[in-house]
């Protein structure tokens, strides 16, 4: 049986906009999904079997995923997958902060898809992605951070 948790931090701080927007489409909403999860209450999940994690436009599946909401980290062991914007990672192990939108794949194999296709293999890619940017800034520098 699989199970579905989502941690909802914005619901509780914002009740206004709690009740007007469904938990699943509110901004920062984290979203968990596996065949076992476990946990401490909001603070540590641990999702074993074809686990999910999804905040804003990531999502991060795996056979291991754990996550700790207060710093917002996740790690993942055992054919991890990272999704954002068109672009994907797979590899054996990530890291990665769902507050920070950063993080390392081992060993990934990739694809970027942008204005053109990129695929790849790598020992290990870093992942940034700065907000401080103007958006035509912020194309060029998000490439980089990703081709690392």
């Amino acid at each position: 049986m699989r199970y579905r948790v989502a941690l909802l931090a914005l619901y509780f701080s914002v009740p206004a906009l709690a009740q007007s927007v469904p938990p699943a489409q509110a901004q920062g909403a984290t979203t968990i999904d596996a065949e076992t999860i476990e946990g401490v209450g909001d603070l540590e999940v641990t999702a074993r079997g074809s686990a999910e994690i999804r905040r804003d436009e990531v999502t991060i599946f795996g056979d291991l995923l754990r996550y700790n909401a207060e710093f917002g980290r996740v790690q993942g062991d055992g054919g991890v997958r990272l999704q954002r914007d068109g672009d994907r990672f797979y590899g054996p192990r990530l890291q990665f902060n769902t507050l920070e939108d950063s993080g390392t794949v081992e060993s990934p194999k990739y694809l970027i898809q942008r204005e053109g296709t990129a695929r790849g293999e790598a020992e290990r890619i870093e992942i940034h992605r700065p907000r401080a940017l103007p958006a035509e800034e912020r194309h060029v520098h998000h490439l980089r951070g990703w081709a690392r």
